[in-house]
């Protein structure tokens, strides 16, 4: 054999005048010239750049909608299955490609890859539909030849340009979230937040959000929006508020739509609660000054719900001094200062005081500025209470009120307050005593009657002093204030502030010999029985 490669032809032809082609593809040596096609067909207009054979075996076609290249791939020998590739590249879209193989009759078609349909004129043929431009579509051809020669194995390519025009079809597509509160108070309003975005492709005509809100609470504005139109990317914003009306959970439902669209909803769940605290301050209505006085501070949860970080502060009033038993660990802050202090308890054995002083002062005193001490609880159940003790004393007489606070981490708060009247403890000391002591008959004495206030704080009243005089005597005259009646001389009421003292007087006469005793009762506001009194006198 000759030549080891095959000169392959390839015809582009606008139309199917195929016999014509034909007179072109058979054997070019030691064959007989291969048989005419019985159809007759007008001769086509000639294709441009008509099979180019390169050196190196290639075959070429290429005009300004495709380029064809075919490539001898093996065989040699007569009888042996020889390859060969037809790649058909696209410049352009093309469609109804087809391409026909026209064989000499001394070759003989096998097989290929894509599979082949037979034409009518009993050849392969493919029909490669459309290809994009840029891309090629290659053919594996598989023949074997009958006798030795040199044959031309021709391809006929059709091809339809393709003429599109890209029209963009997009679809909306909207995503909706919703966000607030997890949970409110009763009668607290609520704010949702609610966003809608297009993330489509295409416009959102006529986007309109509702929200479905639900019947326990009040809206307090409007619950739609008619947000236009939302372009790709685009994100519309609503806003809700309602006040709750009821205890529960609930769900608060948003819904957004557009023109020819389905609609998307987002929830928001909600509970709504009932939360209560409440501070109570217990303590005596009047306790006298040096006595130290127990309050008691409760605090309780009146809600349904636990509270969390509350915190309780008792403030001291001024004037006051604290006591180092409270019951329950506490922090004292010193107003005076603003600092924070622990309860140190100290004891004064002179007075029997119990008080506390600030850590790092000598000074142990009790202390009488006015204080808060701070109790923290961690949670407190529904129903649940926690109860703390204060006690202090006051060091001088008045009215001095204890107010109690607490106050959630949520902010709820309550007060409570205690007030006391603290008073002295009053004192009085009377007396009475003759001025001369024996007396003869027909002599005079004089009886001094006095009362005095020992207390430095508290002013009392003395009601009355009645002083009882035996026969033996005769009254002779009394000091202003004073009544007699027989042997009785009566002295009224009289206010005494602390420390005073008032004194009365009596002059008798003795008429009488004899040891004579005159008794006095003296009765004031802060006494039930009387104080009795009584001097001796000798007359002769």
């Amino acid at each position: 054999m000759k030549r080891t490669k095959s000169l392959l032809k390839t015809v582009m032809v606008p139309g199917l005048a195929i016999a014509a082609l034909l007179s072109g593809c058979g054997t070019t040596a030691d064959s007989k010239p291969a048989p005419q096609s019985q159809t007759a067909a007008p001769a086509p207009t000639p294709a441009p750049n008509y099979a180019r054979t390169s050196g190196d075996g290639y075959v070429v076609y290429e005009d300004h909608l495709v380029k064809v290249t075919k490539r001898y791939g093996s065989g040699s020998t007569v009888g042996q299955t020889y390859t060969y590739d037809i790649d058909v590249m696209a410049k352009q879209p093309v469609t109804n490609v087809e391409i026909d193989e026209f064989l000499p009759s001394s070759v003989k078609f096998k097989d290929s890859t894509p599979k082949a349909s037979m034409n009518q004129y009993g050849m392969p043929s493919w029909d490669l539909e459309a290809i994009e431009a840029g891309a090629t579509e290659t053919i594996k051809v598989m023949v074997v030849p009958g006798s030795t020669g040199t044959f031309d194995v021709c391809s006929v390519v059709k091809a339809d340009p393709l003429v599109c025009l890209p029209l963009f079809v997009g679809k909306p597509e909207l995503t909706i979230t919703k966000t607030g509160p997890a949970m409110i108070e009763l009668g607290e309003s609520a704010t949702w937040n609610i966003a809608v975005k297009n993330t489509g492709n295409a416009a959102a005509d006529m986007t309109t959000i509702k929200d479905a809100m639900p019947a326990e609470f009040t809206a307090s504005g409007a619950l739609s929006k008619n947000a236009g139109t939302l372009m790709p990317g685009d994100t519309a914003t609503f806003q809700v508020v309602g006040k709750s009306t009821k205890v529960g959970k609930f769900t608060n439902t948003a819904t957004a739509n557009f023109d020819g669209g389905e609609p998307v909803t987002a929830s928001a769940p909600i509970e709504v609660v009932s939360s209560a605290v409440a501070i109570t301050k217990t303590g005596p209505a009047e306790q006298y000054i040096f006595v130290p006085a127990d309050y008691k501070i409760t605090v309780t949860n009146k809600g349904n719900t636990t509270l969390t970080g509350l915190v309780v502060t008792d403030k001291i009033p001024d004037g006051a001094v604290l006591q180092g038993k409270v019951a329950k660990s506490g922090e004292v802050a010193d107003i005076d200062t603003g600092k924070t202090v622990f309860i140190k308890p100290t004891h004064d054995p002179t007075r029997n005081v119990y008080g506390y002083w600030r850590p790092g002062s000598t000074n142990k005193q009790t202390d009488d500025h006015a204080d808060i001490i701070t109790w923290k609880i961690d949670s407190l159940a529904p129903g649940a209470s926690e109860t703390f003790t204060v006690t202090y004393y006051s060091a001088k007489p008045g009215t001095l009120t204890n107010v109690a606070d607490v106050k959630t981490a949520r902010g709820l708060t309550d007060s409570a307050s205690a007030k006391t009247l603290w008073k002295a403890v009053p004192g009085v000391h009377t007396s009475i005593a003759d001025s001369i002591d024996p007396i003869q008959v027909g002599m005079q004495t004089v009886y001094t009657i006095k009362a005095l206030n020992q207390s430095p704080y508290e002013g009392i009243t003395v009601t009355s002093q009645v002083i009882t005089l035996p026969a033996n005597v005769k009254v002779d005259s009394v000091s202003a204030g004073g009544t007699v009646s027989g042997q009785v001389v009566t002295f009224g009421a009289v206010d005494l502030a602390p420390g005073k003292e008032v004194t009365r007087t009596i002059t008798v006469t003795g008429v009488s010999g004899g040891t004579i005793t005159t008794k006095m009762e003296t009765m004031t506001n802060f006494r039930t029985v009387p104080i009795l009194d009584q001097e001796s006198t000798t007359i002769y």
